[in-house]
């Protein structure tokens, strides 16, 4: 298939093209650039925030990652950084569908100390999942596995709930985690 070119549209109508399935394209020209991927009805495209911050607080950055994933973003993460003149900062990015960029950009804002933001459209590839329980140490544990071309890539426990359970258990998480993966591995290839 050829490429077709978007230029007449906003990004926003691609993107509720791709999410919606009402696009099936191998690429796609948009203002110059090229949007490529190897399926888009696997492909989601979001929305990038990023600031660089280096006069906040470091106590407020749990409190801030938090109030993103309230508003809505679908990741948020710190990356130290050294600005000009020597400082070490943090770069702040936030991931989100468009349909929650508003809110994520507004509580960037609000919460934190800067005062500009970088907006960037952003593919993501995510992979087909499913979720079950595994029993550890008499405990249930959450655990998602990942499929790619529907065989298993990753499995993985629920932090959260090794957590409640090892404080419940009176055991270390380190332990509890061994073995609630080890319960998760022993599924073998078996759907989860």
């Amino acid at each position: 298939m050829g490429l077709l070119s978007l230029e007449h549209y906003e990004l926003t109508t691609v993107k509720d093209w791709i999410v919606t399935g009402n696009f099936n394209a191998r690429a796609v020209a948009f203002d110059g650039a090229l949007i490529a991927a190897a399926d888009l009805l696997d492909t989601l495209m979001t929305t990038l925030y990023e600031t660089n911050i280096d006069d906040m607080d470091p106590r407020l950055w749990p409190h801030v990652i938090d109030q993103l994933l309230v508003a809505g973003a679908l990741d948020a993460w710190l990356t130290p950084i050294i600005m000009k003149k020597g400082r070490p900062a943090f770069t702040l990015s936030a991931l989100c569908d468009a349909s929650e960029a508003e809110a994520v950009r507004v509580t960037i804002f609000r919460e934190t100390t800067t005062i500009g933001i970088r907006e960037m459209p952003v593919a993501r590839h995510v992979l087909d999942r499913s979720e079950s329980t595994v029993e550890a140490a008499g405990q249930q544990i959450g655990v998602k596995t990942a499929y790619l071309g529907g065989e298993v890539v990753n499995r993985s426990v629920e932090w959260d709930d090794v957590v409640a359970a090892a404080q419940t258990l009176g055991l270390s998480a380190k332990d509890l985690l061994i073995a609630a993966s080890a319960s998760a591995t022993k599924t073998g290839d078996q759907p989860l």
